[in-house]
């Protein structure tokens, strides 16, 4: 039999609201594998892998109608080249804050450097 979580289980494992899943099922990026009569959501184990992702990809940005076109195309490899475009951007953005961080050191000494009267205006 197939593991069944409701939506606050879901929620509380990954760390979400329940209103983030009911939003994703609205719009169609994400349904439960299972909505009883009763309006319960039910996600299998199998769907973790696909949250896991669309919580990824919206952790770095990548805007929800880009993600639905992404896991909705038939083209799988296309999930693929999107995560390594994001890797590059994350990349550039390290590489962007590890040149301001070398600044505000340099910045720091000389400040340092100034108040202790090593440099003079």
């Amino acid at each position: 039999m197939q593991n069944l979580f409701m939506i606050g289980e879901l929620a509380s494992i990954f760390n979400e609201t329940t209103e983030t899943f009911r939003y994703y099922d609205r719009i169609g990026l994400l349904k439960p594998y299972l909505t009883k009569e009763n309006g319960y959501r039910y996600y299998s184990l199998d769907q973790f892998e696909i949250i896991s992702t669309i919580l990824y990809l919206r952790s770095i940005g990548t805007p929800i109608d880009r993600i639905k076109t992404l896991l909705h195309s038939q083209s799988k490899s296309q999930v693929s080249r999107e995560l390594q475009n994001q890797r590059q951007k994350l990349r550039e953005q390290i590489n962007h804050l590890s040149q301001l961080e070398e600044q505000a050191n340099h910045m720091i000494h000389r400040f340092d450097d100034f108040t202790s009267g090593k440099i003079r205006i």
